[in-house]
């Protein structure tokens, strides 16, 4: 539990959901001014999380969850929750998938093997093994342990408990409390943000019963504790229906490809060279989406010294604009070209693109204007 004394504000923070947004915005609100990570004195950087738990905030401090009960009645005390499977699914993707910190050549990946561990695991090696990554890989058990473990047995006994999906509503209750409490307008109205969304969105289909049961057991007392907000049988409920969703559509791309009546597919695609950037088109047709419809996909790397942020990709077809995913994990080009700081997430997705009898563009998009990276002229017809 961090307290903000200041503001008379106590957050019991659950990592991944929300809680870089928020302990960057309580900080700004707090000093006056956005964190930036310092440095310590071995030359290391330190984040908010830490940062806050150091003792180098005047006013802010850490404290057992326990002890929420002795402030006074006039302090916000909240937390954010979230179902406990996704927010497991959440976690693998931005830490092992996207920051890889269990990879071999990171410290906790070489903590795991060294432990008898695989560095790198798949979804369901981790899940098998998921007490021993957390005793020994110590970030990323500390984003995939039971929110119990941070919040205690009776949150919603001491605290404002929100599930992240009424995150907004909680938002604004928290503003009025600071309004209030006498601090500034112009600190408050900044918006929330949203921090550590890298990595892929991974859905309940991607676990397989085995791991489904393993996780629901893992995480049995977050669902006792918290029971009018999540329970085993609702996202049982949910991967079945996320696994049959799944399986319908593998079995109608599947049919499409192999019966003499599926879709054929005719395609040009002309990707242009540009010299801050290069191209690698996959197939238009990724994933089946629809009648008529398709996913498209592929891998941008600009230039080393152009910064992504500054761009956004869209894609035109007859039904108008479409933004595009970017930014996604592409391990096989950032193998490719080691040297470069974005070619390990430059793969690209649009989904539902229009592509029947409809010519269309991907389009580079900044402030300076747009440029076409690629035009297609894709004919989808049945026999």
């Amino acid at each position: 539990m961090i307290l903000f004394s200041t503001l008379k504000v106590a957050y019991l923070e659950v990592p991944k959901v929300a809680s870089t947004s928020l302990s960057k915005w309580l900080y700004r609100v707090m000093f006056g001014h956005d964190f930036e990570p310092v440095v310590d004195h071995r030359g290391n950087l330190v984040y908010i999380h830490d940062h806050l738990r150091s003792g180098r905030c005047p006013g802010v401090e850490e404290r057992p969850a326990a002890e929420v009960r002795k402030l006074p009645p006039d302090w916000f005390v909240f937390c954010v929750v979230r179902e406990p499977v996704r927010r497991f699914l959440s976690a693998y993707s931005n830490r092992v998938l996207f920051y890889k910190e269990l990879d071999e050549g990171h410290r906790e990946g070489k903590l795991a093997k060294a432990a008898g561990l695989k560095p790198r695991p798949d979804i369901g090696y981790l899940v098998d093994h998921i007490e021993s990554y957390v005793a020994t890989a110590p970030s990323v058990g500390h984003h995939i342990r039971p929110m119990v473990s941070f919040i205690g047995d009776e949150p919603t006994a001491v605290a404002r408990v929100v599930d992240v999906s009424h995150l907004n509503a909680l938002f604004e209750e928290l503003r009025r409390h600071l309004q209030a409490s006498g601090v500034a307008r112009d600190l408050i109205e900044r918006p929330l943000g949203r921090e550590q969304t890298g990595g892929a969105k991974l859905g309940l289909e991607v676990l397989e019963p085995e791991s489904l049961g393993r996780l629901l057991r893992y995480y049995d007392r977050d669902y006792a504790v918290l029971p009018n907000y999540y329970t085993p049988e609702a996202i049982i409920e949910a991967w079945r229906q996320a696994r049959a969703t799944a399986g319908k559509k593998n079995e109608a791309i599947d049919t499409a490809m192999s019966s003499q009546k599926a879709m054929r597919r005719r395609q040009e695609i002309t990707a242009r060279e540009f010299p801050v950037l290069r191209i690698y088109l996959d197939q238009a047709n990724v994933a089946s989406a629809g009648p008529g419809l398709a996913d498209l996909g592929g891998v941008i790397v600009l230039d080393a010294g152009v910064q992504p942020r500054d761009y956004r990709l869209v894609v035109q077809d007859k039904t108008g604009e479409h933004v595009v995913e970017w930014h996604l994990p592409s391990p096989k080009i950032g193998e490719a070209l080691s040297d470069h700081p974005h070619a390990a997430h430059a793969r690209f997705r649009a989904r539902g693109i229009d592509f029947a009898n409809s010519p269309g563009k991907l389009l580079l998009r900044g402030e300076n204007g747009q440029t076409p990276l690629a035009r297609w002229d894709l004919v989808i017809e049945t026999t």
